[in-house]
């Protein structure tokens, strides 16, 4: 009777195990999917909340996303946990991915080479570069991002086919590198500011005008 016991304790162990480890491996799958993986054990199941950006969460269950990703982190508590869900680390909530992840990859910048990009982080930065011979060319589509740092004193704008460039929101630049701008016709900087531009080979012959506000 006792082996008897000892074997069904042995097996239950062992399934716990299988199942801990299951659990593991699917966490380390969704990360590597999503920005952002939090496992949540309750009444007896496994739930993860993911998201792929930084406002819009969902619920992974039993294979499959459940629940999209359209809700925010405080709608998932409210509506479908009673357990305490950890909060995001705060972070910039990028509107060009390849932008952020530039940013993600630049030592400089990202000091603790964790998902996220600080606005304590942007606003230390004076030199940022979206370009990387290391790395395949991105498309930056759009710089709004770039509002996040204010001190920025050089910038290299990187590959991109956008005809304006808005840059006023820098008025410390002292050097700024469009060659890569191919479709470039219009640089918007801040008064006062006056860097030493590196100008994209002229599109149709004229080359990018400039304008302050």
């Amino acid at each position: 009777m006792k082996r008897m016991i000892l074997t069904a304790v042995i097996a239950v162990a062992s399934l716990m195990s299988v199942q801990a480890q299951v659990a593991d491996e699917t966490a380390r799958a969704l990360t590597k999917e999503y920005n952002y993986c939090e496992k949540i054990e309750q009444d007896g199941e496994v739930f993860y909340i993911v998201s792929k950006g930084y406002e819009n969460y969902g619920i992974w269950h039993n294979g499959k996303l459940e629940v999209p990703c359209n809700y925010n982190l405080e709608d998932l508590k409210s509506k479908y946990f009673t357990v305490e869900v950890k909060e995001l680390p705060s972070g910039i909530a990028f509107k060009d991915g390849d932008f952020r992840d530039f940013c993600l990859r630049d030592k400089r910048l990202n000091v603790d080479k964790d998902k996220t990009i600080t606005e304590e982080e942007a606003k230390a930065a004076t030199k940022l570069s979206l370009m990387s011979f290391r790395s395949f060319i991105r498309n930056i589509k759009d710089y709004d991002d770039l509002k996040y740092f204010p001190n920025l004193e050089y910038f290299h704008a990187g590959y991109t086919y956008a005809e304006t460039i808005d840059l006023s929101c820098c008025p410390k630049l002292k050097e700024v590198d469009l060659s890569d701008c191919r479709m470039l016709k219009k640089i918007i900087l801040a008064n006062g500011c006056k860097p030493e531009i590196k100008y994209p080979v002229a599109y149709k012959g004229e080359q990018a005008k400039i304008e302050y506000k």
